[in-house]
């Protein structure tokens, strides 16, 4: 955030905030406060360095899920299913304004879609408190593309780039016209999307199934504003499963995200997670 809001923007943003928290505390997720500092290098290429007066190497946090990892058996005593919430500003260069401030919050030790849906039917009840109504849910499952690159030999660096740009001209100077890849691309749109992706790319079945029970599940509970997209792959490398984004309309701003880190806390322990980013709805809100 580069400039000091208006008293109107505030008052908008602690709105917000209160409301994200009578909402996640109503669904039983605690608070759990986290340090804005880290010395953990696990994401160093995310985060500023700053240098102490010990010139000890320090970095602000862009991550609150990786913090958690840090500290999860500090928290071990706590029995699963464990619901914890948390807020503050995450820092990272590659943000439009540095700082991003976030309310977000995690599931562990809940499996697959009851899980998944659980967090995304927390950030719609939230969405609805603010007078949010006319947003965008977009479904992906990287594990689903894993699985198609894995089935095939060649360059996995490569292919995730194409797929992060979309570039159609670089993917057909590569891959040559009507490619799998441009053809993943292209895999955007309701549920008869999973039928196509089935028949394209069968080694997939299981991560698409997955998907269409998440859709059965959204349906059944009046969700319908929702977009699968085959083709996206997630910035944060520890997502192996469902993930999405949400969109106010007409707008290019995610204004909410989340997804699926099964095995990150400890082995065999399933988790998910999601945020609301508070900025970005304040920008679309104006």
């Amino acid at each position: 955030m580069k400039k000091i809001y208006s008293f109107k923007e505030s008052y908008v943003f602690s709105n917000i905030l209160k409301k994200g928290r009578e909402i996640l505390e109503k669904n039983g997720y605690r608070f759990l406060r986290l340090p804005s500092f880290d010395t953990d290098t696990l994401k160093r290429k995310f985060i500023s360095v700053l240098n102490t007066r010990d010139d000890e190497v320090i970095f602000l946090r862009s991550d609150f899920t990786y913090q958690i990892i840090k500290h999860f058996d500090a928290l071990s005593d706590i029995d699963l299913p464990l619901r914890i919430y948390y807020e503050g500003s995450l820092f990272d260069p590659d943000f439009e304004d540095f700082e991003i401030y976030q309310i977000g919050f995690e599931l562990i030790g809940v499996e697959d879609i009851e899980g998944d849906f659980e967090i995304i039917y927390c950030l719609y009840e939230i969405f609805k408190s603010i007078n949010i109504n006319d947003f965008i849910l977009v479904i992906s499952n990287p594990s689903f593309i894993e699985k198609v690159i894995s089935a095939r030999n060649i360059d996995r660096n490569k292919v995730e780039n194409l797929l992060k740009k979309k570039n159609i001209g670089r993917l057909r100077k590569e891959f040559g016209n009507g490619s799998f890849i441009e053809k993943l691309i292209f895999m955007q749109g309701k549920r008869e999307i999973i039928d196509e992706a089935l028949c394209e790319f069968p080694e997939g079945e299981e991560e698409l199934i997955k998907i269409n029970k998440l859709i059965d599940k959204l349906e059944q509970n009046n969700i319908s504003h929702y977009i699968i997209d085959l083709s996206d792959i997630k910035r944060l490398p520890y997502y192996n499963g469902i993930t999405f984004e949400i969109f106010m309309e007409n707008s290019g701003y995610a204004v909410a995200s989340g997804g699926r880190y099964d095995g990150i806390y400890r082995e065999g322990i399933p988790a998910t997670g999601g945020a609301v980013y508070v900025d970005n709805i304040i920008k679309l809100m104006k």
